[in-house]
């Protein structure tokens, strides 16, 4: 039993490094027309926004999101907006 847990592991980096690009994708297709309503139509978006950031910081997983967090953090683009709002919202989510 014990031998065949080791197919079971999932390495850290690799996972963080999925996380963070699947976040990151749902992340850029958020705009400012956007309401509580609407983002419960992306099933990631809740998620996105409060553990994007604990993904990248991972180790060294900021090489491999780079360009994407450029991105995401351009203040001319509507999505950085939503980023925010959906940090400071979290709290108040209802489940």
């Amino acid at each position: 039993m014990v031998d065949t847990l080791r197919y079971y592991h999932i390495h850290l980096e690799p996972a963080h490094t999925i996380m963070a690009q699947a976040c990151l994708g749902v992340l850029l297709h958020l705009d400012n027309s956007m309401n509580r309503r609407t983002i419960n139509s992306y099933p990631l978006a809740w998620y996105a926004g409060q553990y994007f950031g604990d993904h990248v910081e991972f180790e060294n997983m900021l090489p491999h999101v780079t360009e994407g967090i450029d991105n995401l953090l351009d203040l001319d683009k509507p999505h950085f907006d939503m980023w925010v709002w959906l940090q400071i919202h979290y709290k108040l989510k209802s489940y």
